[in-house]
């Protein structure tokens, strides 16, 4: 059986302001962001990798 494909985590949805000609994000967002690009974004690619594993192992029982 084919694994299920790992969904793609969601951009958080940040809260932009801008002031003195700058734009910036209050703390609350820059959490949401660095769990994000820290946490999110490698757990995807570590469950992508065995979902690529899981598929070359089916693959070459089929093929074989």
């Amino acid at each position: 059986m084919i694994p299920d494909l790992p969904e793609i985590p969601t951009f958080p949805k940040l809260n932009w302001n801008f002031e003195t000609d700058k734009y910036y994000i209050n703390e609350e967002d820059v959490d949401k962001l660095l769990n994000y690009g820290e946490y999110e974004l490698p757990l995807y690619r570590y469950e992508m990798n065995l979902y690529s594993n899981q598929l070359d192992i089916i693959l070459d029982t089929i093929n074989n």
